[in-house]
């Protein structure tokens, strides 16, 4: 509480731990369970690479980024690494609402909402991420 005042983040995201995908799923879908790709591949320009783990599944990234963009997302993330990790715990949330002096929050998924925004997805892999994210 700020002077009074009851502060609410209506914009506050999870971060996904990447393992909650290979946890989650189901043994029909386990072998597809997103993950991090390394970012010093054949076609990633020498200054993007290592500059923020790019999320794929079956060999795809699930946000089509241009090298500028993902730049651009890495600066922005750098000074917030590790309140950006530590928003994948619940503790973490909360000593960050802590310290901003925010009372309550409203969460939404971060990969989680790309992962079953991609149309040529199978609706059945789309609906396992889907449990997995909610379980």
């Amino acid at each position: 509480m700020r002077q009074g005042l009851k502060i609410i983040d209506g914009d506050r995201h999870v971060i996904e731990p990447i393992g909650l995908w290979r946890d989650y799923l189901g043994p029909t879908y386990r072998d597809q369970a997103p993950y991090y790709a390394d970012l010093q591949r054949a076609n990633a320009a020498p200054q993007d690479a290592g500059l923020a783990p790019e999320m794929c599944v079956n060999g795809q990234p699930i946000m089509n980024l241009s090298a500028s963009a993902r730049r651009a997302v890495a600066a922005g993330a750098a000074p917030r690494h590790a309140v950006l990790m530590a928003s994948q715990t619940p503790q973490g949330h909360l000593d960050s609402m802590d310290r901003c002096g925010i009372d309550a929050a409203v969460l939404f998924p971060t990969y989680g909402s790309y992962l079953v925004s991609i149309d040529s997805m199978d609706s059945s892999l789309a609906h396992a991420f889907g449990r997995a994210y909610n379980d």
